[in-house]
Protein backbone atom coordinates (compact mmCIF):
# COMPACT_ATOMS: atom_id res chain seq x y z
CA UNK A 1 0.00 0.00 0.00
CA UNK A 2 2.77 1.87 0.79
CA UNK A 3 4.09 1.66 -2.40
CA UNK A 4 0.96 2.74 -4.50
CA UNK A 5 0.90 6.26 -2.32
CA UNK A 6 4.56 6.99 -2.92
CA UNK A 7 3.38 6.51 -6.71
CA UNK A 8 0.07 8.75 -6.42
CA UNK A 9 3.04 11.72 -5.00
CA UNK A 10 5.24 10.85 -7.70
CA UNK A 11 3.35 11.38 -11.23
CA UNK A 12 2.83 7.26 -11.28
CA UNK A 13 5.94 6.13 -10.36
CA UNK A 14 6.97 3.65 -8.39
CA UNK A 15 10.24 4.30 -6.40
CA UNK A 16 13.58 2.76 -7.69
CA UNK A 17 14.09 -0.27 -6.57
CA UNK A 18 17.58 -0.70 -6.50
CA UNK A 19 19.51 -1.04 -3.33
CA UNK A 20 22.09 1.40 -1.98
CA UNK A 21 25.29 -0.56 -3.83
CA UNK A 22 23.50 0.11 -6.98
CA UNK A 23 22.01 -4.07 -7.44
CA UNK A 24 18.36 -5.48 -7.22
CA UNK A 25 17.82 -7.74 -4.40
CA UNK A 26 13.91 -8.44 -4.21
CA UNK A 27 14.08 -8.58 -0.32
CA UNK A 28 16.67 -4.88 0.22
CA UNK A 29 15.17 -1.56 0.17
CA UNK A 30 17.40 1.23 -0.22
CA UNK A 31 17.72 3.89 2.71
CA UNK A 32 16.57 6.44 0.31
CA UNK A 33 13.05 4.37 -0.47
CA UNK A 34 12.81 3.06 3.14
CA UNK A 35 13.03 6.61 4.80
CA UNK A 36 10.34 7.90 2.23
CA UNK A 37 8.16 4.69 3.40
CA UNK A 38 8.86 5.38 6.89
CA UNK A 39 7.42 8.93 6.72
CA UNK A 40 4.50 7.66 5.27
CA UNK A 41 3.77 4.49 6.89
CA UNK A 42 5.69 4.15 10.42
CA UNK A 43 8.70 2.01 10.92
CA UNK A 44 6.33 -0.58 12.61
CA UNK A 45 4.19 -0.95 9.33
CA UNK A 46 7.06 -2.00 7.30
CA UNK A 47 7.98 -5.60 8.24
CA UNK A 48 6.22 -9.00 7.43
CA UNK A 49 4.84 -9.82 10.89
CA UNK A 50 6.32 -14.05 11.12
CA UNK A 51 9.88 -11.49 10.04
CA UNK A 52 10.01 -8.95 13.13
CA UNK A 53 12.58 -10.99 14.86
CA UNK A 54 14.83 -10.59 11.71
CA UNK A 55 15.06 -12.55 8.33
CA UNK A 56 18.20 -14.41 9.28
CA UNK A 57 18.48 -14.15 13.54
CA UNK A 58 21.12 -17.02 13.06
CA UNK A 59 25.18 -16.42 13.38
CA UNK A 60 26.57 -15.92 10.88
CA UNK A 61 24.02 -13.24 9.90
CA UNK A 62 22.49 -12.52 13.68
CA UNK A 63 19.86 -9.71 12.37
CA UNK A 64 17.30 -10.28 14.78
CA UNK A 65 15.24 -7.54 14.21
CA UNK A 66 13.31 -6.46 10.93
CA UNK A 67 13.78 -4.25 9.41
CA UNK A 68 17.29 -4.51 9.57
CA UNK A 69 19.94 -2.06 8.29
CA UNK A 70 22.13 -4.08 6.16
CA UNK A 71 25.23 -1.55 5.41
CA UNK A 72 26.64 -0.76 2.10
CA UNK A 73 23.07 -2.60 0.97
CA UNK A 74 20.18 -1.02 2.45
CA UNK A 75 16.83 -2.38 4.73
CA UNK A 76 16.10 -6.41 4.83
CA UNK A 77 12.55 -5.39 5.12
CA UNK A 78 10.92 -9.05 5.60
CA UNK A 79 8.94 -9.19 2.13
CA UNK A 80 9.69 -8.31 -1.61
CA UNK A 81 9.51 -5.26 -3.26
CA UNK A 82 8.96 -6.00 -6.76
CA UNK A 83 7.79 -2.79 -8.14
CA UNK A 84 9.84 -0.32 -9.24
CA UNK A 85 12.99 -2.34 -11.28
CA UNK A 86 14.21 -0.30 -14.46
CA UNK A 87 14.09 -2.14 -17.51
CA UNK A 88 17.66 -2.72 -17.87
CA UNK A 89 17.91 -4.42 -14.87
CA UNK A 90 14.53 -6.40 -15.71
CA UNK A 91 16.68 -7.71 -18.87
CA UNK A 92 19.09 -9.70 -16.62
CA UNK A 93 16.82 -11.19 -13.97
CA UNK A 94 16.77 -14.54 -16.48
CA UNK A 95 17.63 -18.55 -15.99
CA UNK A 96 16.15 -19.89 -18.84
CA UNK A 97 15.26 -23.50 -17.53
CA UNK A 98 14.75 -22.54 -14.05
CA UNK A 99 13.30 -19.45 -13.78
CA UNK A 100 10.09 -17.87 -14.92
CA UNK A 101 10.61 -14.55 -16.18
CA UNK A 102 8.73 -11.52 -14.47
CA UNK A 103 7.80 -8.10 -15.16
CA UNK A 104 8.14 -5.42 -12.55
CA UNK A 105 5.51 -2.56 -12.83
CA UNK A 106 7.46 0.94 -13.24
CA UNK A 107 4.16 2.88 -12.97
CA UNK A 108 0.64 2.76 -11.15
CA UNK A 109 -0.84 2.38 -14.28
CA UNK A 110 0.33 -0.34 -15.44
CA UNK A 111 -1.41 -3.69 -15.58
CA UNK A 112 -3.35 -4.29 -12.21
CA UNK A 113 -2.36 -8.06 -11.89
CA UNK A 114 1.22 -7.71 -11.43
CA UNK A 115 2.95 -8.18 -8.55
CA UNK A 116 4.63 -5.24 -6.05
CA UNK A 117 5.32 -6.88 -3.40
CA UNK A 118 5.11 -10.46 -1.54
CA UNK A 119 6.28 -12.54 1.54
CA UNK A 120 9.38 -14.14 1.16
CA UNK A 121 10.11 -17.25 -0.32
CA UNK A 122 14.02 -17.23 -0.73
CA UNK A 123 15.71 -20.61 -2.11
CA UNK A 124 19.46 -20.20 -2.20
CA UNK A 125 19.91 -24.15 -3.20
CA UNK A 126 22.02 -23.13 -6.19
CA UNK A 127 24.23 -21.06 -4.29
CA UNK A 128 28.00 -21.84 -4.34
CA UNK A 129 28.69 -19.75 -1.71
CA UNK A 130 27.74 -19.41 1.89
CA UNK A 131 24.46 -18.06 2.46
CA UNK A 132 20.35 -18.99 3.51
CA UNK A 133 17.65 -20.40 2.33
CA UNK A 134 14.07 -18.30 3.99
CA UNK A 135 10.20 -18.80 3.99
CA UNK A 136 8.36 -16.60 5.76
CA UNK A 137 5.29 -18.82 6.13
CA UNK A 138 5.75 -22.60 7.02
CA UNK A 139 3.51 -24.68 10.05
CA UNK A 140 6.13 -22.87 12.63
CA UNK A 141 6.20 -19.54 11.30
CA UNK A 142 9.54 -18.24 9.45
CA UNK A 143 12.30 -20.27 8.81
CA UNK A 144 15.88 -19.69 7.74
CA UNK A 145 18.30 -22.35 6.66
CA UNK A 146 22.15 -22.12 6.06
CA UNK A 147 22.36 -23.43 2.23
CA UNK A 148 25.04 -22.92 -0.17
CA UNK A 149 28.86 -24.30 -0.64
CA UNK A 150 27.10 -27.92 -1.24
CA UNK A 151 24.23 -27.74 1.28
CA UNK A 152 21.41 -27.66 -1.17
CA UNK A 153 17.97 -26.50 0.87
CA UNK A 154 15.21 -25.47 -0.78
CA UNK A 155 11.99 -23.98 0.68
CA UNK A 156 9.64 -26.56 0.28
CA UNK A 157 12.37 -28.32 2.50
CA UNK A 158 11.85 -25.88 5.33
CA UNK A 159 7.90 -26.51 5.32
CA UNK A 160 6.93 -23.66 2.92
CA UNK A 161 3.62 -22.89 3.04
CA UNK A 162 3.33 -20.29 0.35
CA UNK A 163 2.68 -16.23 1.45
CA UNK A 164 0.66 -13.25 0.54
CA UNK A 165 1.33 -11.47 -2.88
CA UNK A 166 0.38 -7.95 -3.20
CA UNK A 167 -0.61 -6.72 -6.97
CA UNK A 168 -1.29 -3.50 -8.57
CA UNK A 169 -4.63 -3.52 -8.37
CA UNK A 170 -4.51 -2.50 -4.24
CA UNK A 171 -5.58 -6.38 -3.48
CA UNK A 172 -3.29 -8.99 -1.50
CA UNK A 173 -3.99 -12.45 -2.12
CA UNK A 174 -2.44 -15.79 -0.42
CA UNK A 175 -0.81 -17.83 -2.97
CA UNK A 176 0.13 -21.59 -1.80
CA UNK A 177 3.78 -22.36 -2.55
CA UNK A 178 2.84 -24.93 -5.50
CA UNK A 179 1.12 -22.02 -7.12
CA UNK A 180 4.00 -20.13 -7.05
CA UNK A 181 6.87 -19.24 -9.97
CA UNK A 182 10.59 -18.83 -9.34
CA UNK A 183 11.71 -15.98 -10.60
CA UNK A 184 15.86 -13.94 -10.55
CA UNK A 185 15.02 -12.13 -7.08
CA UNK A 186 18.43 -10.84 -7.44
CA UNK A 187 20.82 -9.05 -10.63
CA UNK A 188 23.80 -9.57 -8.63
CA UNK A 189 23.70 -13.71 -9.34
CA UNK A 190 20.94 -15.59 -11.08
CA UNK A 191 21.30 -18.25 -8.69
CA UNK A 192 18.81 -15.80 -5.83
CA UNK A 193 15.20 -17.55 -6.62
CA UNK A 194 12.11 -15.98 -5.34
CA UNK A 195 9.01 -17.75 -5.55
CA UNK A 196 5.88 -15.23 -5.54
Amino acid sequence: MGQLLYAQDNNNRFADAIRDDGFYAAWIMSSKNFTNLTEMLGKQVLPCPNMKNGMAPLPPWSNTTCPWHEVPYGWLIGYYVLAGVPEATQRVLVSPGVATNWVSPLTATASPDLPIAADVNLDMSRAFYATATIVAHSRTGHRTAATGTGTNIRPIDLGAQGGNVGYLDGSIRWKNLRAMEPHVASDVTSVVIGYW
